[in-house]
């Protein structure tokens, strides 16, 4: 038998929007309304995680859809080749390097919660 996921109440739905001040927890991109965020599970819900305030995470649209089930430190290898796979697959992108407007260069990703959690414990 599978598990539920909890309808989320317009409550918990507001607590999620300011865990981190209205912004995507991951890119940190300023959400417009409450409407305009989905809540992930940070740990996600079909690998185990828990239906709860502590396991949820307010996301961007773009962000959630490409997290999707991934673990976090999945996600972020899948952020940080981005350039790489762009350089590979997109010609725009292969000359936009070409003639120097961008490295295509990895670099490494620290999530906005991760800034702003830091800053907690500064």
């Amino acid at each position: 038998m599978s598990r539920q996921r909890k309808n989320l109440s317009k409550e918990v739905r507001e607590k999620v929007f300011n865990k981190y001040g209205g912004r995507c927890a991951y890119c940190g991109c300023k959400l417009k309304s409450i409407k305009d965020m989905q809540v992930d599970h940070f740990i996600p819900f079909r690998n185990g995680g828990a239906d709860e305030m502590e396991n949820y995470m307010p996301a961007c649209r773009q962000c959630n859809f490409y997290k999707d089930t991934l673990p976090l430190e999945v996600f972020r290898e899948y952020i940080e080749t981005i350039p790489v796979k762009l350089s590979e697959r997109v010609l725009i992108f292969k000359l936009g390097i070409k003639y120097g407007f961008w490295s295509g260069e990895r670099k490494l990703v620290k999530f906005y919660f991760e800034e702003m959690d830091g800053r907690k414990n500064e």
